[in-house]
């Protein structure tokens, strides 16, 4: 064989060092995906074993919740089968409250409801009245101008009180007066109302 084929044979041998070189660099870094792969998919199994647990307890805590919320006026169960729940103690238990013939009394507040006519103690004649305690204002309980007095009727408290007479009737004159700067009127009051 001639130098010429030695020198091509020679730059072929170094291609092939060079070539099988190449090959065990990519075949390292495919060994190092391949591994990297592996630690994935074990990593995704776990968490979709966890999200599948998760899923599972999130459904029966909704299937719970939505039992819970069931009873008698918003389903077809009985009103036997309602949970009652004990008060808290401090607690304001108004579902628990009941109205002088001890039924669960409704949510309504107590005294006059809106839109019913209120009924009023007739007030008692002037001669029957042992004193009138008029209550006045100087300056506007709001902002603190002072008040002009206002042409309007004042506003009426008549109070019994057990004495030894045996009663005392009084009366608590509210006297009105306008404010010019809040622009409202205002009614002196008794402490005691």
């Amino acid at each position: 064989m001639g130098p010429e084929y030695q020198h091509q044979l020679d730059d072929l041998f170094r291609k092939i060092e060079q070539l099988e070189a190449v090959v065990r660099s990519q075949q390292q870094t495919i060994d190092a995906q391949q591994e990297r792969i592996k630690q994935l998919e074990s990593a995704l199994a776990a968490s979709e074993s966890a999200l599948a647990v998760a899923t599972s307890a999130l459904a029966a805590a909704e299937s719970a919740l939505a039992a819970a919320k069931k009873n008698s006026s918003n389903s077809s169960k009985p009103p036997s089968s309602d949970i009652v729940k004990p008060k808290k103690p401090g607690a304001d238990n108004k579902d628990n409250a009941k109205n002088q013939d001890g039924n669960a009394s409704s949510q309504k507040k107590p005294g006059g409801q809106k839109g019913h006519e209120g009924y009023f103690r007739p007030e008692f004649p002037a001669d029957q009245i042992d004193e009138v305690i008029e209550h006045t204002l100087t300056h506007c309980p709001s902002c603190g101008t002072k008040l002009e007095d206002a042409d309007r009727a004042p506003c009426v408290i008549q109070q019994v009180k057990i004495v030894a007479k045996p009663v005392k009737i009084e009366e608590h004159r509210g006297l009105p007066y306008w404010c010019p700067t809040c622009q409202c009127f205002h009614v002196a009051v008794h402490g005691d109302f």
